[in-house]
């Protein structure tokens, strides 16, 4: 699935390139984000193949909710 979607999003930075939305210094923050990128997948594998499912969904949405109040309080203030 994230190759398909990594596959899919190619045509869009040639697109955000042409519009001068895409930066050299956002090319760079991207490369270097790459190795982090793919250790969260190989320890998400991990931790979803030891962990029981129904405390791993707790865990996502526990995530979620943390994310969504960060997002609320940084718009707020």
């Amino acid at each position: 699935m994230t190759a398909i979607l990594f596959i899919a999003n190619i045509p869009r930075i040639f697109g955000s390139w042409a519009a001068g939305l895409m930066t050299l210094d956002l090319v760079i923050l991207g490369v270097t984000a790459i190795p982090g990128f793919l250790f969260a997948i190989v320890l998400g594998q991990k931790l979803h193949d030891k962990i029981p499912q129904k405390i791993f969904y707790f865990l996502i949405e526990a995530l979620l909710v943390c994310t969504a109040l960060s997002l609320i309080i940084n718009v707020a203030l």
